[in-house]
């Protein structure tokens, strides 16, 4: 009872005073379930509570596939769905406001039509490995500021997954120049779900006390339940995924994504097709 009044969600006095700030608890019945191409894809996120409540959430659609009505972003040669987002605020004691907050989204990317990878999978590593190359490239390479610095820089933090049926790749990019140094990291999961989509689920970050030397108050609270939500991510594969996960894993040796990942070197020009690592993709569209 005293904590629902001590991390009360306002803010009437401002102050950068070291705390540990309070956010939402996790449970079972927070599960989340996304059909995405005839697969299950589930976890536990809280109720969405943002910092200011004009901010809405994105929610999956009852009984029906991702991919029935399309991917409607895009990005370059890649389309992009978002199934879901949820922003949790994490407050200060005794009314100080919001310290910071957590989102996280689940979306769904492919190749355009006319871009496909014809007679490839990305249920192969090294098909894989070479389209997220071009997707980073995409989405992240090509930002830049006026004196041609690069707003991103990444990936790093790489580690192959085995939480999963399938391989997936853990890794973080940040942003860059504010204090001349990376901040606001971006967690990204990302997994084939199709032969010819994946999926990202993102968490990103943002502060609201801190200076130079970083947050003036204890993250842990955000990193706990980042971590605890990606440890309740579970994946059932649908028919048709699992035969085609099963085929490539027949024709391929090994079915385990590098150990290594190396930042990519951004930003990169996107008429320059070599610096966009596109030649990778090119050459592997005869695995899987």
């Amino acid at each position: 009872m005293l904590d629902a009044i001590k991390y009360l969600p306002l803010e009437w006095r401002r102050q950068n005073n070291n705390c540990v700030p309070k956010g939402p608890k996790l449970s079972e019945r927070d599960r989340v379930h996304c059909l995405i191409g005839g697969s299950l894809v589930t976890f536990r996120a809280p109720r969405h509570k943002p910092r200011r409540r004009f901010v809405s959430p994105v929610l999956p659609r009852a009984n029906e596939d991702e991919l029935v009505q399309g991917l409607n972003r895009t990005e370059g040669k890649w389309r992009l769905g978002v199934s879901f987002m949820r922003r949790w605020a994490f407050w200060g004691p005794w009314m100080t406001g919001a310290k910071g907050e957590l989102s996280m989204s689940v979306a769904v990317a492919a190749r355009h039509e006319d871009h496909e990878y014809h007679n490839a999978s990305f249920f192969h590593p090294r098909v894989f490995e070479s389209a997220l190359v071009d997707y980073l490239n995409t989405i992240y390479g090509q930002e830049r500021s006026e004196s041609g610095y690069p707003d991103y820089y990444g990936p790093v933090n790489w580690k192959a997954e085995q939480q999963l049926p399938v391989f997936s790749a853990r890794c973080t990019v940040y942003r860059t120049m504010r204090y001349a140094q990376p901040f606001d990291p971006k967690t990204l999961i990302c997994f084939p779900i199709t032969q010819k989509h994946f999926v990202q689920i993102t968490f990103s970050r943002r502060i609201y006390s801190e200076d130079r030397s970083g947050p003036f108050f204890d993250t842990t609270p955000i990193d706990d339940l980042q971590e605890a939500i990606i440890d309740s991510i579970q994946l059932e594969l649908g028919p048709e995924a699992q035969a085609e996960w099963n085929r490539v894993s027949a024709e391929c040796p090994d079915m385990s994504l590098t150990e290594h990942f190396a930042p990519l070197k951004w930003p990169i020009d996107p008429n320059n097709q070599e610096s966009r690592a596109e030649q990778g993709p090119e050459q592997l569209t005869n695995l899987g």
